[in-house]
């Protein structure tokens, strides 16, 4: 099903699972209420939107990104960054570095500075994304006016990220 799959990995055998189960418990509901309609159903959406719906959704904005940026340039951004300092901070539970590292690692990433500034307004449009879903639509007149903000939304980020639209 469309939307299921994790945009990153292309995993879906978990999001399917999910979805699938939230069908069946909503088809069932509906039935024994007597009302099979749309907004007898619409929990469906609301459900998956909660669970992973909006995650996803912002994990695409980096799948999108993937679409626009210089294989070269991203390698030679890594090998700029103090690999081993970062994954020590982050696997501490910390990304508080001492200024030390600081002016080091903003020296050695001086040419990927536009990069660098490139990849933080990305993560704000991904983080945008993923709140404006959490807003999903409670019953299905709203979709419409929720799916215009998507979409504007997901013109900046075709803006910003330099990539062709997919959708």
């Amino acid at each position: 099903p469309a939307g299921h799959v994790n945009p990153t990995t292309g995993g879906g055998i978990a999001g399917a699972a999910y979805a699938g189960t939230y069908a069946g418990e909503q088809a069932v509901r509906a039935i024994s209420e007597g009302d099979v309609s749309e907004e007898a159903l619409w929990h469906y959406n609301e459900r998956v939107m909660d669970h992973f719906g909006a995650r996803y959704a912002g994990l695409d904005v980096y799948n999108v990104l993937s679409t626009a940026v210089d294989v070269d340039d991203l390698m030679g951004l890594l090998a700029s960054l103090p690999g081993e300092k970062l994954a020590e901070a982050l696997y501490s539970g910390t990304t508080s570095f001492g200024p030390t590292l600081l002016a080091k690692t903003a020296k050695d990433s001086f040419g990927y500075w536009g990069q660098i500034l490139h990849f933080y307004k990305t993560k704000n449009l991904a983080d945008e994304l993923m709140e404006h879903y959490a807003r999903y639509p409670r019953r299905p007149e709203a979709l419409d006016v929720w799916q215009e903000q998507r979409d504007a939304l997901m013109d900046d980020i075709y803006e910003v990220t330099g990539a062709d639209p997919k959708y």
